[in-house]
């Protein structure tokens, strides 16, 4: 025999649901700062991870204060270079990457506004594929 549920039950229920779901979208809209707070004493952590291809994928580390981009691809060794912008304005090939990406990036930044993450990663393939041509990136 089935027992009918009271309304109580169903108050306390639809209640919990509601707590559930507000705790998500409050997740959700405060993970970085969260996320600070449990990496606090952590000097290395990881910002962002793409795959570029089957093989291949792009990672942004930040160790204390400077990122760096990760380039790996299978078969052959990763290459890792700083993203900090004073290392890019020191060497004169960079710097005219950096030219024409600024020229291009504000053109594509007119049409859409992506996140700084896309931003920082698109930045170093577009460098990484000048730097090495035999990169598969």
């Amino acid at each position: 025999m089935l027992q009918e549920f009271s309304t109580w039950q169903f108050v306390v229920a639809i209640c919990f649901i509601f707590l559930l779901i507000f705790f998500q979208f409050w997740i959700k809209k405060n993970k970085n700062s969260i996320r600070k707070k449990f990496h606090k004493n952590k000097r290395v952590n990881i910002l962002e991870v793409t795959k570029t291809g089957i093989n291949d994928n792009v990672q942004i580390l930040k160790i204390d204060s400077n990122e760096y981009a990760v380039f790996q691809s299978k078969g052959a060794t990763p290459f890792v270079m700083e993203l900090s912008p004073s290392y890019l304005k020191n060497k004169p090939i960079q710097n005219k990457i950096l030219k024409q990406k600024d020229k291009i990036s504000n053109d594509i930044d007119n049409q859409n506004q992506p996140k700084k993450e896309e931003k920082k990663m698109m930045r170093a393939i577009s460098i990484a594929r000048k730097l090495n041509p035999k990169v598969n990136f």
